[in-house]
């Protein structure tokens, strides 16, 4: 049906959508997990600073405070590197790194130790964050505030490149399984693609059971249905040795039957009798042929439609003798998607019919049109008119008994026809007779 999703399509966009959502989820929280851990070990790096800072004060023999060593870290030295330290007295900046340069970080609102680190505008509008720290030394009066600022910058560049890093081998991982979830879903359906190859071939007559072998999941499948076949082909086989041994019962005592009415003169009875038998006759012969056609679904092979006609060509010239020339048109690789026999009992109803009405010429034309064989035997006779066509593919009608016969071949070639799902088609032919086309499963 148009639109419809296969069943591969599905399970892989299944596995796409949660590829998706799960490899999602998981960048989000590898990210913010980084995120809280540079923030963690920043935190403890500037605590390092602040127990090296803490370290490095001291408070000379007249009071004042000073550094007695530079910390460890460059970016101290070097003006607005984007992390700095400032030591407050009483409200004032007693001593600074020199990053710092003529700046200050402020004054604190409140000096408590612990203080939770808090955010502020620094030298080139940097974004800093600063820690604090107060400490007392012994003998000097007031207590020392040690603030520790560093540009938020450092860490959004490491985030981010770490964003990066992460979304890029995401990205493979995904796509690795991608490729794997549609190797696998391809290869695990592969038997399923095998079983719809099989069905097809079985469709097309090509086997007549599923063959090959299959996994344990499907394997009970297809014995089934092998079994179905099996069973539908030996009840088919049944009832058509069934119907044909009833039809050949019943021609013995006809033909008994109608060597009696000839002894029989012209009584009256014995034409009432004679009609009634020659129905049954007719109705025998009509069930006979559907009884021998086999549905299109459990037919053998294709069938090669010059090879199939040959015999009966032979046939028809030799019981009309040379009077009858008989052309051979068309595609010669033409074929029959059916039984040779069904399409022999076709073709050789509708060349005996033209063969009878022709008066020299009879030209048989096979090809494919539109995915159906096409066959059509037209004669030079004089044809059917259009007005009584319809009525020579009717049962029990014969339009004409100047010539011999039951005039049951049209209607065995339309019973045919129909049992094949295809059609016949009546006209005028372009050698001044009847045309007769029918068009049946090919390839």
């Amino acid at each position: 049906m148009p639109g419809a999703r296969s069943l591969e399509a599905r399970l892989i966009g299944i596995s796409l959508l949660w590829i998706v959502l799960a490899l999602g989820a998981a960048a989000f929280v590898l990210s913010g997990l980084y995120r809280e851990h540079v923030e963690r070990e920043h935190a403890d790096q500037i605590g390092g600073y602040l127990d090296e800072l803490a370290a490095a004060l001291d408070v000379s023999d007249e009071g004042a405070l000073f550094l007695q060593r530079e910390l460890s870290d460059p970016l101290f030295q070097r003006p607005y590197s984007g992390l700095y330290w400032e030591a407050i007295v009483d409200g004032r900046s007693a001593l600074r790194s020199r990053s710092l340069w003529e700046q200050s970080l402020g004054v604190p609102d409140t000096g408590a130790a612990g203080e939770d680190p808090v955010r502020l505008s620094g030298p080139e509008q940097q974004a800093l964050t600063v820690w604090t720290r107060v400490i007392r030394y012994p003998g000097f009066a007031s207590p020392i505030v040690m603030r520790v600022a560093a540009d938020g910058a450092r860490m959004e560049r490491m985030t981010a490149s770490f964003t990066r890093t992460l979304a890029v081998s995401l990205a493979l991982l995904a796509l690795g399984l991608v490729l794997i979830v549609v190797a696998q879903v391809h290869f695990g359906l592969a038997p399923l693609r095998r079983l719809g190859a099989a069905l097809t071939q079985l469709r097309e007559g090509r086997v007549d059971q599923v063959e090959g072998e299959y996994p344990s999941e499907i394997r009970p499948l297809v014995e089934d249905l092998n079994a179905v076949l099996h069973e539908n082909r030996e009840l088919l086989n049944r009832a058509r040795a069934q119907a044909g041994n009833l039809a050949h019962a019943l021609k013995t005592p006809l033909a008994v039957i109608r060597n009696a009415l000839s002894s029989l003169g012209t009584l009256p009875a014995a034409g009432a009798v004679a009609t009634e038998v020659e129905r049954m006759h007719q109705a025998i012969e009509r069930h006979l042929v559907r009884a021998r056609a086999a549905p299109v679904q459990l037919r053998g092979r294709h069938v090669k439609v010059r090879d199939a006609l040959q015999d009966v060509i032979r046939a028809v010239q030799h019981i009309h003798g040379e009077r009858i020339a008989i052309e051979i048109d068309g595609d010669p690789q033409a074929r029959f998607r059916g039984d040779a026999a069904d399409l022999q009992e076709i073709f050789g109803n509708l060349l005996d019919n033209a063969a009878k009405w022709a008066r020299t010429r009879v030209r048989v034309t096979a090809g494919a049109e539109g995915g159906r064989l096409r066959l059509a035997v037209e004669d030079d006779g004089p044809g059917i008119p259009a007005d009584r066509r319809a009525q020579a593919l009717q049962r029990g009608v014969r339009l004409d008994t100047s010539r011999p016969g039951s005039g049951l071949g049209l209607q065995i070639v339309d019973e045919l026809c129909q049992v094949y799902g295809g059609s016949v088609e009546l006209g005028s032919s372009s050698l001044g007779g009847l045309s007769a086309t029918v068009f049946l499963p090919g390839l």
